[in-house]
């Protein structure tokens, strides 16, 4: 009996420390690429070269999703 409790305690603990371990926000390849984003509205607005809000939407949206299917780790705020 000692031994399954034991053994059950372990697998809960792992559980929740698989959990709790990630990467800093600032590691993520998908933090980075909206700031690139921002930085590429920003200099639209200074530049005056506008892309359309469609295209800028479309973009920012299948750059995210090929992010996310690459993502491995969790991130922790």
């Amino acid at each position: 009996m000692t031994d399954l409790n034991t053994s059950s305690i372990s697998a809960a603990t792992d559980a929740i420390n698989s959990q709790l371990a990630g990467k800093p926000f600032y590691k993520a390849k998908t933090f980075w690429a909206n700031i690139i984003a921002i930085a590429g509205i920003l200099a639209q607005s200074h530049y005056g070269f506008i892309i359309s809000p469609e295209l800028q939407t479309l973009a920012l949206s299948v750059m995210n999703l090929v992010l996310r299917a690459v993502t491995k780790d969790p991130i922790i705020w």
